[in-house]
């Protein structure tokens, strides 16, 4: 076995043995030359000029790992996100449209929400609030008076329990439920109007979830009013009268209730901060105009449902 190292592309490498194999055997090298088994290792320069073999010249291996890319980390913490969604919306809604999170939003609006809906339950008439709903609904009053005094007693007995019931399930999963089902909704809407881009239903829903905080707030609000107040004068739908409902009458109709309902300070406050937090994700596919025209367009929707539903009730 010849082992010969050489420059593959030097035509000045050292060629004597070649020529003495020739000389001695003849017409026989040839085939001496192509029998033996050679191996060879081509390195840079192996032999110089005068047929010296050179040193190996052996270039160490970084031992550094390859850098790999990491995800964008959040400026903003849970807690500086809860208090910059609202006084600071610009910053923060951007923060979470790089790095989405909801669950300490979720966690405050169900602690608020149970909470409050807790003190509805126990303080709330709730036998006086379901007779005067059941007097402003056409369908339900023309049930109870067929029938009598005793089927009418026991039934306004049986809707208060489910009321006072429906408090409680409604403050355990209401945040929960309307987070969810309006991300999806937002998330539609936008994919719809051609503005979705890189948008998911994850960041449509923490978006959502910290822009329904000022919703928390009212519950905040809320519940001194409800432990000072007469229990015969709580309107559980009402409890803060931050909206137009609360300066009709008594006897208004249900879809004037509804309608009036939707124009409420905290509501509005929270379009406004989904306007900017659904721009803030992405400004160039999401303009401030843009945004607004789809969540406006959410938002004249569902009150004209409600209040569609409330005047066939009416």
């Amino acid at each position: 076995m010849d082992l010969r190292l050489f420059d593959c592309n030097d035509e000045n490498r050292p060629t004597h043995r070649r020529e003495r194999t020739r000389k001695f055997f003849g017409p026989a090298a040839g085939f001496l030359s192509a029998a033996r088994l050679r191996v060879t290792f081509c390195f840079r320069r192996a032999y110089n000029q005068r047929g010296k073999l050179l040193p190996v010249r052996r270039h160490p291996v970084s031992s550094t790992p390859p850098l790999v890319a990491q995800a964008p980390q959040p400026r903003f913490g849970p807690l500086a996100r809860l208090t910059g969604a609202l006084f600071s919306p610009g910053e923060t809604f951007a923060d979470i449209g790089r790095t989405p999170s909801w669950l300490a939003a979720l966690l405050l609006l169900t602690i608020t929400g149970l909470a409050v809906n807790i003190v509805l339950a126990q303080r709330v008439n709730w036998y006086e609030v379901t007779r005067s709903q059941i007097e402003k609904n056409k369908f339900a009053a023309a049930q109870f008076e067929r029938m009598t005094d005793e089927q009418r007693e026991q039934a306004y007995q049986s809707a208060a329990g489910r009321g006072k019931i429906w408090r409680y399930i409604r403050g355990a999963v209401g945040s929960l439920l309307l987070i969810v089902i309006m991300g999806g909704v937002y998330l539609g809407a936008f994919k719809l109007a051609g503005a979705g881009g890189a948008l998911n239903f994850k960041t449509a829903r923490a978006i959502v979830s910290h822009a329904y905080l000022p919703l928390g707030l009212r519950e905040v609000i809320g519940i001194p009013i409800l432990l000072l107040k007469d229990p015969s004068a709580i309107d559980p739908e009402n409890f803060v009268a931050s909206n137009v409902a609360a300066l009709l009458p008594g006897d208004a109709p249900l879809w004037q209730i509804a309608l009036g309902a939707s124009v409420d300070i905290f509501g509005i406050w929270c379009l406004v901060l989904l306007v900017i937090g659904f721009s803030a994700f992405n400004p160039k596919k999401i303009p401030l105009g843009k945004a607004a025209g789809v969540v406006l367009g959410v938002f004249i929707f569902f009150v004209l449902l409600g209040t569609g539903i409330a005047w066939i009730f009416s």
